[in-house]
């Protein structure tokens, strides 16, 4: 099976979130220190505890660096606020239930 394989991130995501006790840190660094395909599971395992614990919780160290802003590939707009992209899947998560609730 190759190091990146679906199933050896989702282990290691696991592991970490679940041997992280709900610290941010150490739920990221335990994830990570697994090996093998270490940014995607540092990654995923970050944001689901970060969806876990609200964007208020995060530890500072952690989201200062970013200066609220990511960088895309995107032609005509290369730079998006981080939080307006939190508040738009916010918005598009709420109609999406409404929708979903009319059925």
């Amino acid at each position: 099976m190759s190091i990146v394989h679906t199933l050896n991130n989702a282990a290691l995501t696991v592991a970490g979130l679940f041997y992280g006790e709900k610290d941010f840190e150490k739920t990221i660094t335990l994830t990570v220190m697994g090996g093998l395909d270490t940014d995607c599971t540092g990654a995923t395992a970050g944001s689901i505890i970060g969806a876990i614990l609200g964007a208020k919780k995060l530890p500072k160290k952690w989201i200062s660096p970013l200066g609220n802003k990511v960088e895309t590939y995107l032609k005509g707009k290369q730079y998006f606020k981080s939080d307006e992209i939190a508040k738009r899947f916010a918005r598009i998560a709420k109609k999406m239930r409404k929708e979903k609730s009319k059925k």
